[in-house]
């Protein structure tokens, strides 16, 4: 088993009477998301695998994206947060993880969303689609190159 010492500011948190969540979203903030799973598990003994942190996660991704969550239940479509997402700086893991959560979306949902977002395709398959064609046509053109 690995030893994971926790930076003093955290264990201060702690200390002054910070909840699971709200030193996770402080933690996931600060160093990202394996810093806070590990921090928080040693802090308040928590197996990182167990129900209780799923919870726990659950409850700091919905802290963190109350602003896309308040969104969808105003009625925005999941391409309209996403566009919102996009000007307040999420990118990456972040804006996959805040369409998964927010919308309860599969990985293929949370791709094809995206892709509509941004105008570069209207499924996964059709983005994907152009991938072959193109190396279809490279390969046509290095057994061309070879006659």
């Amino acid at each position: 088993m690995r030893k994971i010492r926790v930076p003093v500011q955290y264990q201060k948190l702690k200390n002054d009477g910070a909840s699971p969540v709200e030193l996770f979203v402080r933690i996931l903030q600060d160093k990202g998301f394996s810093s806070a799973l590990d921090y928080v598990a040693v802090l308040f003994a928590i197996d990182e695998e167990s129900e209780e942190m799923k919870v726990l996660i659950n409850e700091a991704y919905t802290l963190i994206f109350k602003p896309y969550i308040l969104l969808r239940d105003q009625g925005y479509s999941a391409e309209s947060v996403v566009k919102e997402a996009r000007k307040n700086g999420l990118s990456g893991l972040d804006l996959l993880s805040m369409v998964g959560i927010v919308f309860d979306y599969s990985v293929v949902e949370i791709k094809e969303t995206i892709l509509r977002s941004d105008g570069t395709a209207d499924s996964l398959s059709e983005y994907q689609g152009r991938f072959v064609k193109a190396l279809e046509q490279l390969e046509e053109e290095e057994i061309s190159d070879f006659d």
